[in-house]
């Protein structure tokens, strides 16, 4: 006999009422042929050893929604890791594929046997890194930073700057100044002023008053 390899191969750990040459054997085996003598034994199980990761994070039921494709869990100090199939991997968040069910190989691959736990993390460093980090952090720091930024804000600040800047901006302001420009400006106001000026201009105007 031979345990099928389709989702119905599931029957081959169910017991004995599904074993070889019983009533329901066709549900999970199929019978080969007739065969005489003994087999060479098979070889003992893989140890995936302390280090393999997973063997001191039992599976539960609780954990479910965060079992991915690639997670290793331990049951029965055994190691097993979530299918890779972007599709079978969703039933590693399915109690009923879990690795203590009947149906637990459409989700899950037996790695090995383990023991022991794994080595502890390091702990944080007291001190800050010396590179920056290639990502931003999630917040705004608690503090400036001594040296202005490489690029603009993507929002105004609520503050003026200190110091003006090299250019002019692109667009207007929105109020005006409280000082007068320097220079007059190319083209002449579409209203008059609302005071005279000290001294008359050097040439008169194109259009009478």
């Amino acid at each position: 006999y031979q345990c099928r390899t389709d989702a119905y191969g599931a029957y081959c750990n169910a017991g004995p009422e599904y074993a070889p040459g019983s009533p329901n054997s066709d549900r999970g085996w199929v019978k080969m042929g007739s065969c005489f003598g003994t087999i060479a034994p098979t070889s003992s199980p893989t140890h995936a050893g302390p280090d393999s990761g997973g063997c001191n994070h039992p599976w539960r039921e609780s954990d479910l929604e965060s079992y991915a494709a690639g997670a290793r869990v331990e049951y029965n100090q055994f190691l097993f890791e979530c299918k890779s199939d972007v599709h079978l991997s969703k039933y590693c968040k399915d109690g009923s594929y879990g690795p203590n069910g009947m149906y637990w190989d459409m989700a899950w691959n037996k790695v090995g046997w383990c023991d022991g736990t794994l080595a502890p993390t390091k702990s944080p460093s007291s001190t800050p890194s010396v590179d920056p980090s290639t990502v931003p952090s999630a917040g705004p720091s608690l503090e400036p930073s001594g040296k202005p930024s490489a690029g603009p804000s993507a929002g105004p600040s609520d503050a003026p700057s200190s110091k003006p800047s090299a250019e002019p901006s692109e667009k207007p302001s929105l109020a005006p100044s409280d000082a007068p420009s320097s220079k007059p400006s190319a083209e002449p106001s579409e209203e008059p002023s609302l005071a005279p000026s000290d001294a008359p201009s050097e040439l008169p105007s194109d259009r009478p008053a």
